[in-house]
């Protein structure tokens, strides 16, 4: 078998099969919002989302404000934050680990983002203003 065709064939294969982040995880994250007010409004980064508990996936490298409006009280915010993805460490034992690096930054695959979920609940008027779950 000559060479040249496996060794383009191992090539692309190790551009396709690297970027462990982002082939893994993806470039967004679904972050879970639950609150005790099913009528109270989400707000994430300015944008309205809708009202009571959802999971938005959200961009994984970019710090996100959400906001919790509720029918009756006051206001409740909290910020997901990014934070290093284990993932990304794989791509030093791959063929290409530097390019699949770069992918994975660029595409924000690179990121976690914590917390991945938050509890608001409004019946506790002198409680945290959430809870990581």
């Amino acid at each position: 078998m000559p060479r040249l065709p496996l060794l383009i064939t191992c090539l692309i294969a190790a551009v396709l099969l690297s970027s462990c982040a982002t082939v893994i995880s993806g470039t967004r994250e679904e972050v879970k919002i639950t609150t005790s007010d099913p009528q109270a409004q989400v707000i994430i980064n300015g944008e309205s989302h809708g009202f009571g508990s959802q999971a938005p996936a959200l961009e994984r490298d970019e710090l996100h404000v959400i906001e919790v409006i509720p029918t009756k009280g006051d206001p409740r915010r909290v910020n997901v934050s990014p934070r290093a993805n284990i993932w990304v460490i794989l791509n030093a034992f791959l063929p290409g680990g530097t390019v699949a690096s770069i992918i994975d930054w660029l595409t924000g695959a690179a990121f976690n983002l914590e917390p991945d979920a938050v509890e608001f609940d409004f019946s506790r008027p002198d409680g945290d203003q959430y809870r990581e779950q």
